[in-house]
């Protein structure tokens, strides 16, 4: 593999990667109800121990930490991105007006 193809990689497994956490967060959640409201529910007493909702609400921060940065990350490409162009643009305006 080349060093381009490597490196587009790396970018795409971060820029997507913050959906991990969020999928183990959510399910986390989830097996919160299962294992430990619904036996409640029924009347009996749940037989875990497991921190289902911290575990859940520190899987969920992460994830929305790491996508609050892929998101600057990608703004601040576009922005650039936006702003070389713009400028070449202009600068062929310019160039047809004279």
């Amino acid at each position: 593999m080349t060093r381009h193809r490597i490196f587009a990689a790396i970018v795409a497994l971060l820029s997507a990667g913050w959906i991990a956490p969020l999928l183990l967060g959510v399910n986390a959640y989830l097996s919160f109800w299962q294992a430990e409201v619904w036996p409640l529910l029924q009347g009996e007493e749940p037989m875990n121990s497991f921190p289902f909702l911290s575990f859940s609400a520190q899987c969920i921060r992460v994830a929305l930490v790491w996508f609050g940065v892929v998101v600057l990350f990608w703004s601040y490409i576009g922005y650039n991105y936006a702003g070389t162009t713009g400028r070449k643009n202009q600068v062929r305006k310019s160039n047809l007006c004279d």
